[in-house]
């Protein structure tokens, strides 16, 4: 009996283990803080009054493309894929063009570090009311603790 209390002495004496022992993503009592990629006020992306496709205003073409952005740590778009067409060719290959060769956003962060992720964004054509800029929409909206 008296060994047994003699170590458990010892065991409540050694110094507890730091959190530089584990690997970030695991330490169990670090919070981490994810902000999805943002629109850059500094650099306003084009919306679609100015990619419009001009034989899709004159067909009277319109819809809503929605595209998923691969946002690298940069703020630039590595890949821009069609989630929901607008129903015609020409708009939802003008949103993707203009995603992939001019687009720039705010990268997002976990816990403050520049992160490639993933945002959805919309994009509406309208003939009728051709300024329309476009809608980002993140993917964790505003701020995550995990």
């Amino acid at each position: 009996m008296r060994a047994i209390l003699v170590a458990l002495a010892i065991a409540l004496s050694a110094s507890p283990v730091s959190a530089a022992a584990y690997p970030e993503s695991t330490r169990p009592d670090t919070a981490r803080i994810v902000l999805a990629p943002a629109c850059d006020p500094n650099y306003p992306n084009r919306g679609t009054a100015e990619i419009y496709p001009a034989q899709s205003r004159e067909c009277n073409e319109g819809g809503t493309v929605v595209l998923l952005l691969s946002v690298t740590e940069t703020g630039g778009v590595s890949k821009a894929k069609v989630q929901v067409s607008s129903g015609f060719e020409r708009l939802d290959r003008a949103a993707v063009e203009e995603a992939l060769s001019a687009w720039r956003f705010l990268p997002g962060t976990i816990s403050g570090r520049p992160t490639a992720m993933d945002m959805p964004i919309r994009l509406i054509f309208d003939p009728a009311r051709p300024v329309v800029p476009a809608v980002c929409e993140a993917k964790q909206p505003g701020v995550r603790v995990l």
